[in-house]
């Protein structure tokens, strides 16, 4: 193999190494739905209303489908009670988003009367999801 051959092995060695590392430290993006906690919030409503699951679980943290998958008898009652509290929640409008650091909350407003909820949401991978063992924490730790 003559020195030239060498060299444009080596130039486009380099060249690979040098693209891969700086694909490395950039920062993960996201998914643009879920982009804000509001934005997670319509998202994750109109899944639950549509009963698309597997697009809902989308919408959620990891613990919280961590969470389901250990309660595999009760995951669909969950996820009806789930929907059907969206489907409630799809009459609300969103009053107010309130961010600190990785965590968020929207809240929620019935707009004929005035009745609210809030909604947590957890930072995580670059997406915003709903915070589910937050959101039913009394639910979880009622349940057997």
């Amino acid at each position: 193999m003559n020195n030239s051959m060498k060299r444009c092995i080596w130039i486009a060695s380099m060249l690979c190494i040098m693209l891969t590392a700086n694909s490395c430290g950039k920062k993960k993006e996201g998914d643009a739905r879920f982009a804000t906690p509001s934005k997670t919030y319509e998202v994750w409503t109109k899944t639950a209303v549509r009963g698309d699951f597997a697009a809902n679980i989308e919408c959620v943290t990891k613990a919280s489908v961590s969470f389901m998958d250990s309660q595999a008898k009760q995951r669909e009652e969950f996820m009806e009670r789930m929907v059907q509290a969206a489907k409630i929640f799809n009459n609300y409008v969103i009053d107010s988003e309130n961010i600190k650091g990785d965590k968020a909350v929207v809240v929620i407003k019935e707009p004929k009367t005035g009745g609210s909820v809030a909604i947590p949401f957890q930072y995580e991978e670059g997406s915003w999801k709903v915070d589910l063992i937050a959101m039913f924490s009394g639910f979880v730790q009622g349940s057997n």
